[in-house]
Parts: structure tokens; sequence; C-alpha cells
């Protein structure tokens, strides 16, 4: 685990994770308490502010990546010039099923705690030459509505799920959605350091919940909720230079629903498969 600073501030009560230099010269900002229950003290709640359980029903201003269910298969309906398929290992896929408020949704195979595992993890890569999936230095929100299986980690293949992300540790930068330790989390690796931010809001397996995460200058943002309350939304910060995320290749997918290679294959031994449903996971680049 990474380890990092927390300022709280008396007016938005909201959790602040301070970058600390690294031995590889980077900047490194966490909110990771593994192992602590965190209060709901440490978190910005917006009681009496109207939110939208949907990003497809707010307004956009920039690049979008909007996935929804068609007919079983997940497709583009935002603005960047994309294509999706499906990676599939041991004979795993994914097939349609009911989303939040009639959406339709996602549905990704269960965990299996022994034996063969098929998995399916949704690629998206770019059709053309330019990079639509790339931030560079710009503000950027993704996130996704889900709702987790009772089971859905264990094995050494499969300890986390993940829900919408580009690139992986081993390469210089990523973006990434994920459920960590059963919270919704979110992680920004530039050129210029690491943040990682973990939402105080335990997910219950079989509730809908929409969480979002957004880069925007030196501050990662995290917020969650579940879509029966809207109100009951809870918002972390993490801060800490993150810098450009353009990778090195404009190749690299974007995987919704689990973890890929370079060359959008799933990784057999550390696919962090998400065991239950996705409905509308999105990006969208500010301004793009």
């Amino acid at each position: 685990m990474i380890g990092g600073t927390g300022l709280s501030r008396a007016r938005t009560r909201a959790r602040r994770a301070v970058g600390v230099p690294t031995l590889a010269g980077l900047s490194v900002a966490v909110l990771l308490l593994a192992g602590c229950d965190l209060s709901d003290d440490e978190d910005t709640h917006a009681a009496s502010t109207p939110v939208t359980a949907s990003p497809s029903a707010r307004p956009h201003t920039g690049r979008t990546v909007l996935l929804e269910d068609d007919h079983g298969r997940p497709a583009q309906a935002g603005t960047a010039a994309v294509e999706v398929r499906v990676a599939a290992l041991d004979g795993g896929s994914v097939a349609a099923s009911a989303g939040p408020d009639g959406a339709r949704a996602i549905a990704f195979p269960p965990y299996r705690a022994t034996g063969t595992y098929p998995r399916a993890v949704v690629v998206v890569t770019n059709k053309g030459d330019d990079d639509e999936l790339n931030p560079g230095t710009a503000a950027f929100t993704w996130g996704t509505d889900f709702k987790i299986d009772a089971r859905s980690e264990g094995r050494t293949e499969d300890n986390g799920d993940n829900l919408v992300q580009r690139g992986i540790y081993s390469e210089p930068t990523l973006y990434k959605a994920e459920l960590d330790l059963g919270r919704p989390a979110c992680v920004v690796q530039g050129v210029d350091g690491i943040v990682t931010i973990r939402s105080s809001t335990a997910v219950i397996p079989g509730i809908w919940y929409h969480m979002e995460c957004r880069r925007d200058g030196a501050e990662v943002t995290v917020t969650s909720w579940p879509l029966d309350d809207p109100n009951d939304r809870t918002t972390r910060i993490g801060v800490g230079p993150t810098g450009d995320v353009t990778p090195v290749e404009p190749s690299i997918p974007l995987s919704v629903g689990g973890k890929v290679s370079q060359t959008g294959e799933v990784i057999k031994s550390a696919t962090d498969q998400l065991n239950g449903d996705l409905a509308r996971p999105f990006l969208e680049i500010d301004g793009a």
C-alpha cells in the first residue's frame, strides 16, 4: 500500500490526500486506509443537492464514450470515434440484463471459486489515428452505474472488481475506476505521479450504485451513491500531481469490467473480473 498524509477541510469535511515523494521521483497521493472504517465525518455529503443518476441524461461539453447495451452487445452511444468488442477467456461472455430506471445493462460472468473460470471484458479502441480516449492534461470524468454479485473475488487472478480503466500499473500511465476493499475507488497515474482515492461508501451486493471519478488539475475526486437514494452521496478528494496521462501507444484500449493487455486480450493471471452488472459506463474529456 502506498502511504500518504490526509488533510481535512472544515468547510467541506472532505478528506484529502497529499502527495509524498517516491524513490522513482514521482509524487504519490493516496487515501487508502486498509482495514480502517472511515466515518461519514470524513466525507462531503450533499443531502440537499439534486443529482442525476444517468450520465447520459446530463449535458456534455466534451468528447464522450458512453456504452449502452444493444440487444446483448455493448455499443457506443457517445461522440468519440471508437470501436467496441468483447474479449473472452475460457468461454466467458457478456449478456443483456435489466438495469436501473428501465435502462439496459451489461451482465458479466459470475465468480467461480475453483476450476475453469470463464471471463469477459468489454474493450474500447480508437477507430482512427486520433486518440479519442486520451485526456492528456485535460480535466476528465469516468465511471458507471453498477451492481455487484454476492460473491465477486477471492482467487489469485480475481481479487477485485475493475469497472472502467485504461492502462495497467506496469505501463507509464493509467486511469481506473474500481471496487477496492468493497468501496468505489479512483486511480490516476500520469507522468508526474499517481493519485489514488477510495470512497467510504461500503457497497452492498445486489444494490445499484453510481460511481464516478474526476481528475481536474491536482485533484482526483471519487463520488458515489446508491441509485435508490441519490441524496446519500459521498465525495472524497485526493490531491497530488498526475500530469499528462497520454499512453505510450494510442492503440492501448479502454476496458470495462476487467483488465486487458496492451493488445486488448484478457489478462489471465490478473483479470480482476467484474462479477455483476454495469449500466452506462462512460468517459468524458472536457472541452475535447
